[in-house]
């Protein structure tokens, strides 16, 4: 049997705001609940020009999981729907944000409601200082054009955390070797 704890150490509820120290810069976003949230408020884009979210630099050598609820408004105003090419993306970058890299693409019509998500960490975002970004690719300006993120949560993988043992280790074929045999 092989075990990975995943220790849950970046979270915002965006409630009653985001926590400015988590975020390495928020554009276009402010926390609301005017067009819905998961829970209290959410970060809602909803501003003319650059509309993201970038976390501050965490440590996810050993991998783990990226966890949020999106919502691309598919309504009338405050929540105005989205159009074809207006789709959310999360990316990730190793230089401290001066480069970016897509690894998930939300579809502007795929998330009319708040969804609960994940995306594991790739093999190239594993570093001691990565970054982490939603992004939407276009919009048509204030007003238009409307998304949400909720719940953000990041877990690493550390199995250092919590011991593990067998019980009854008369169970195993020898409890002092790395690969037993457990019956």
């Amino acid at each position: 049997l092989n075990l990975n704890v995943e220790y849950l150490f970046f979270q915002d509820s965006i409630d009653p705001g985001y926590n400015p120290i988590l975020w390495s810069s928020v554009s276009g976003g402010v926390a609301s609940g005017i067009c819905g949230s998961a829970t209290g408020n959410a970060l809602y884009f909803n501003s003319a020009g650059s509309r993201f979210a970038a976390t501050a630099s965490v440590n996810v050598l050993n991998g783990g999981t990226v966890y949020f609820s999106l919502k691309i408004a598919n309504g009338i105003a405050p929540c105005d729907a989205a159009e074809t090419g207006e789709d959310v993306v999360l990316e990730y970058s190793i230089n401290g944000g001066a480069s970016w890299t897509i690894f998930q693409t939300y579809n502007e019509n795929a998330y009319p409601n708040f969804t609960s998500l994940s995306a594991a960490i790739p093999a190239a975002a594993k570093t001691t200082a990565s970054r982490f970004r939603w992004r939407q690719l276009s919009n048509s300006g204030a007003g238009q054009d409307n998304w949400a993120l909720d719940n953000i949560f990041i877990g690493t993988i550390n199995n250092s955390i919590y011991p593990f043992t067998w019980t009854p280790v008369t169970d195993l074929s020898d409890e002092g070797i790395p690969n037993p045999v457990a019956t």
